[in-house]
């Protein structure tokens, strides 16, 4: 059964461990740890935005003809 550690920490506020020593001493206890996975180990390299406006690329340039003139190629 796989039992994400936010669950039991929901159960058991004062749980304030480190995901090896808990299995460790669960592993102690009787219980048998078969393996655990660190879901959040790559998780630095997020980053988080807020977008507060959007504005279009094109506000504030004319329609003259002469922002269209290309090199001729």
């Amino acid at each position: 059964m796989n039992t994400p550690i936010s669950w039991l920490k929901a159960y058991v506020p004062e749980l304030d461990v480190e995901i090896k020593d808990f299995v460790d001493a669960m592993t102690l206890s009787g219980s048998h740890v078969e393996n655990y996975e660190k879901k959040d180990k790559n998780l630095e390299k997020i980053v988080v935005g807020k977008i507060e406006k959007i504005e279009s690329l094109l506000a504030g340039i004319s329609n003259d003809d002469s922002m269209l003139k290309t090199s001729g190629r």
